[in-house]
């Protein structure tokens, strides 16, 4: 039986989570998030409490930047959950906004949000 050779899809790359969330209108400046409990898997550290566990994107030329209630420095998400990794909290390795989530809807991530809403793909340049 004779097989014929399979073709390749050219791979696209997706809409990035932080793009389509901003076209949703679901995150912009003052969005709190706070990080998502599901995706924790140990104690929070009590010398972070709770302040620790929230950020607020801010507008900035920098993206993904937010603010972090304890410190109120600015991190980008990825920093902030390397920051946190690096301060004892447990578990937040992976993809970064699957650690995240809007602070008045705490039960879904950002990344199932953006899921949710749908994401397209970036046109090509």
């Amino acid at each position: 039986m004779a097989t014929t050779p399979r073709t390749r899809r050219p791979y696209r790359k997706r809409e990035q989570t932080r793009t389509v969330l901003l076209r949703a209108g679901l995150i912009g400046p003052g969005t709190q998030i706070v990080v998502h409990e599901g995706h924790l898997s140990g104690v929070w550290p009590k010398a972070l409490g709770p302040k620790g566990k929230r950020a607020r994107f801010v507008e900035t030329p920098r993206p993904a930047s937010v603010i972090w209630e304890l410190d109120d420095a600015e991190y980008s998400v990825t920093e902030l959950r390397d920051l946190l990794l690096e301060k004892g909290a447990p578990s937040l390795r992976g993809m970064v906004y699957e650690h995240w989530a809007l602070a008045d809807r705490p039960e879904q991530s950002l990344w199932d949000a953006a899921e949710e809403v749908g994401r397209g793909f970036p046109a090509k340049r």
